[in-house]
């Protein structure tokens, strides 16, 4: 369908727009209707796109939900991320499986209360993923429950157990890729990055550790870096990966907003710099990783310090730095976006 060039000058706005929409209508019209009912196996909705442990009212903190047709899976539960499910028109018991990247606060804080939420829905059990010490962080959390369970005997009645409602799988160099229970067409595979300097020695090690995630579908897959700096662990397991979900860190504002936010000793402050400037990302750095990778999709969250709210402009300016190392597709992620 075509408008003749002689009643273009007759169109009004409204009308121009009246004429694009009959276009579309028949083009829609026109096409083949396996592609009208094709969907995606798995989409990816930022909960929480801002760092911490700094609270921000407009960024809340990391966390990611992938949605499958098995079932929902949420990367990462910083605070504010039940807040940000709700908000996304989900609820704790839809979630069926949880991967930790590691044990910062700005990336477990709303675990227990998912946990709690869980068992007084009377959900099914559901599997937490994480690194080397997520057995012992989820147990902590389950022991710190028996006050409020024992306080709750109404709600209690006829429940399981909380500790009940929880399994707990650890990646580590025996299992660093599994099959994720009950998503029989997701494959996991983990990576240490080098966020935590302590993890260096390995995934057996009991020191501390920060893993990266591979999630691959039958169509498509998707690298969470997790918080870490340069990586060829990453580089690695990312290769050809569709999606990156990548962090990026101003570290010159970071410090100056733990400067003035927190009461750090002068040695605690040291090494907090040290720390944010080798075990995060830079903006050219993320878009080095996402190049070497050969990734499609570029999307940029746990944005920090985000001490101010979004902006088209931040947008722009990480974007544009971004770029000088990316020619793929670059999305500055906000809370509640879906891809």
């Amino acid at each position: 369908m075509t408008v003749p060039r002689s009643e273009l000058p007759l169109c009004s706005a409204r009308r121009l727009l009246i004429c694009a929409a009959l276009i579309v209508a028949v083009m829609l019209d026109r096409a083949p209707v396996a592609a009208q009912s094709q969907s995606p196996d798995a989409r990816l909705v930022t909960l929480g796109t801002g760092g911490g442990p700094l609270l921000r009212t407009e960024r809340a903190q990391s966390a990611n939900l992938l949605i499958f047709p098995e079932g929902l899976v949420a990367v990462d539960l910083g605070q504010g991320a039940i807040s940000r499910l709700t908000q996304a028109g989900h609820r704790p018991d839809d979630i069926k499986a949880v991967l930790l990247t590691h044990h910062h606060i700005d990336h477990v804080a709303d675990l227990w209360s998912f946990i709690l939420h869980r068992w007084a829905s009377r959900a099914e059990p559901m599997t937490i993923v994480g690194p080397t010490g997520t057995k012992d962080l989820v147990e902590g959390l389950l022991r710190a429950s028996r006050p409020i369970v024992e306080a709750s005997e109404a709600l209690a009645n006829g429940i399981r157990p909380i500790e009940a409602s929880v399994e707990v799988l650890e990646m580590n160099d025996r299992n660093s890729r599994l099959a994720l229970p009950g998503f029989p067409s997701v494959m996991v595979t983990a990576a240490e990055n080098s966020h935590l300097a302590a993890g260096q020695a390995g995934l057996t090690n009991s020191a501390p550790v920060s893993l990266g995630y591979r999630i691959d579908t039958p169509s498509r897959s998707f690298l969470f870096t997790g918080d870490t700096g340069p990586s060829m662990e990453l580089e690695r397991l990312g290769q050809n990966v569709d999606v990156v979900i990548g962090e990026v860190v101003d570290v010159e504002a970071a410090m100056r907003a733990a400067e003035q936010s927190l009461k750090l000793p002068e040695a605690a402050r040291r090494t907090l710099a040290q720390r944010m400037g080798t075990g995060h990302m830079t903006p050219a750095q993320l878009g080095a990783l996402a190049r070497v990778i050969g990734a499609n999709t570029l999307v940029v969250s746990h944005i920090t310090p985000s001490t101010a709210p979004p902006s088209d402009d931040e947008d722009e300016r990480l974007t544009s730095d971004i770029a000088r190392q990316f020619s793929g597709r670059i999305v500055v992620a906000r809370d509640l976006m879906t891809f």
